[in-house]
């Protein structure tokens, strides 16, 4: 058969239709090629430090998504945390530099300059500047602005190491930090002055790691052989301890307000574990991702953050005092959007509760039904607590926000008489 005549046996039996099918299936592949590029990392997503210049993403089942390269090849990656517009910044501990991945997580480059010697934790204020906190060297914390620029450099007074592990508190002046001793350590961002040690008894374990604080007060703290759970005054109130673990060392919070995850540094196991109750809710390996040299750092997308939570909110706890049987008492929670976008007001609900759940409630609030609160606008929030018994109740009250890594979680207490 000549080619002439081949091409033309060919055009007869490609019909119109097949064509147009054929084009629509490239449109239809093509169109789901870009959406999937474009997809943001999605909330919940278990986002491990395994090393190799390298973050292992995982469902929270444990099944790996893929990686993000921040191309340093440092043999850790440590601590890392999301923006609140959803950009993902990570330590690159062996490399000194700190990588900025956009929300869907495409490399941007390198955040900040100057790191002294192995950038290993990093933590936002409400207005999107970062704290960066170095293991070694001059042991110094470094503050930037969100575009990376230093604002200023503070020097902690330090214990075993240096700054290791940070956490600006909602006061956004109190900085919170561990240095693989015993104790949490506090330093005012503000006056650029020492505090108080966080805790006076000692911690149990040898070296204290990853932390962080709890809506409600308190602090959670990846202490090696065990995680620890401090109230709001320093004091050793509960502890966890996952099976086949030597050295936890990475923590964060999930964005359920109910749970949070850890992992030991050299097997790689990642846990979720609740916090009222120690459960274990999830426990699979990161080992097995690419270039994994240790779990050295874990957060969590939408993870609660409460020094970057951008919507104020005043009382910290709600106290009735003394309810007489039979009768209602009303107190107001103030809510503040200091964020740079609108947010919404979600659902209210009330946890942790001792005593009958039916006498506390919450209404009256926030510019329902739309609940959005725009910026620099504040709202309340009717809290009410009815005695029908001599008693004393205590409650979590519970506000969900749009605003990622925003929750709110108020200690309500009262007494019936």
């Amino acid at each position: 058969m000549k080619a002439r005549d081949w091409f033309t046996a060919m055009e007869k039996m490609v019909s119109p239709r097949m064509c147009m099918g054929f084009v629509l299936m490239l449109i239809g592949l093509l169109t789901l090629a870009v959406q999937y590029a474009g997809a943001q990392i999605a909330k919940g997503t278990v986002m491990v430090s395994t090393g190799s210049g390298k973050v292992t993403e995982f469902d929270q089942i444990g099944t790996n998504l893929g990686q993000l390269d921040t191309t340093t090849a440092s043999t850790y990656t440590t601590g890392s945390a999301f923006d609140s517009a959803g950009n993902f910044f990570v330590t690159d501990f062996s490399a000194q530099q700190v990588t900025k991945f956009d929300p869907t997580g495409a490399l941007i480059g390198p955040f900040g300059s100057g790191y002294n010697a192995d950038p290993e934790s990093l933590s936002f204020d409400s207005a999107g500047n970062v704290y960066v906190g170095q293991a070694d060297g001059s042991h110094s914390v470094l503050n930037f602005d969100p575009s990376g620029t230093l604002l200023n450099t503070f020097s902690p007074a330090t214990e075993n190491r240096g700054t290791d592990w940070v956490e600006i508190a909602a006061d956004q002046c109190t900085l919170f930090y561990t240095s693989e001793g015993v104790l949490v350590k506090r330093f005012n961002a503000c006056t650029n002055s020492q505090l108080a040690d966080f805790n006076t008894a000692p911690l149990p374990g040898a070296f204290a790691y990853a932390h962080r604080l709890l809506p409600s007060g308190g602090i959670l703290v990846a202490d090696s052989s065990e995680v620890v759970r401090l109230d709001a005054s320093g004091n050793q109130i509960q502890t966890y301890s996952p099976p086949n673990t030597g050295n936890l060392f990475a923590l964060n919070l999930d964005p359920d307000g109910t749970s949070f995850w850890t992992a030991d540094l050299g097997n790689g196991e990642v846990f979720e574990v609740d916090i009222a109750t120690g459960s274990i809710l999830q426990q699979w390996s990161s080992a097995g991702a690419a270039g994994y040299t240790a779990a050295a750092g874990l957060s969590v997308k939408g993870e609660i953050i409460v020094g970057g939570n951008c919507v104020s909110f005043s009382p910290a706890t709600i106290d009735f005092g003394n309810v007489k049987l039979n009768t209602t008492k009303k107190k107001i929670l103030t809510l503040t959007n200091n964020c740079t976008a609108k947010v919404v007001i979600g659902p209210v609900s009330f946890t942790n509760v001792t005593g009958d759940p039916a006498d506390f409630s919450a209404h009256q609030y926030c510019n329902q039904p739309s609940g959005v609160l725009k910026v620099g606008h504040s709202c309340t929030i009717g809290v009410f607590f009815s005695a029908d018994e001599v008693d004393t109740d205590t409650a979590t009250l519970n506000v969900a926000i749009s605003a990622p890594g925003s929750a709110i979680q108020v200690p309500v207490t009262a007494t019936e008489k």
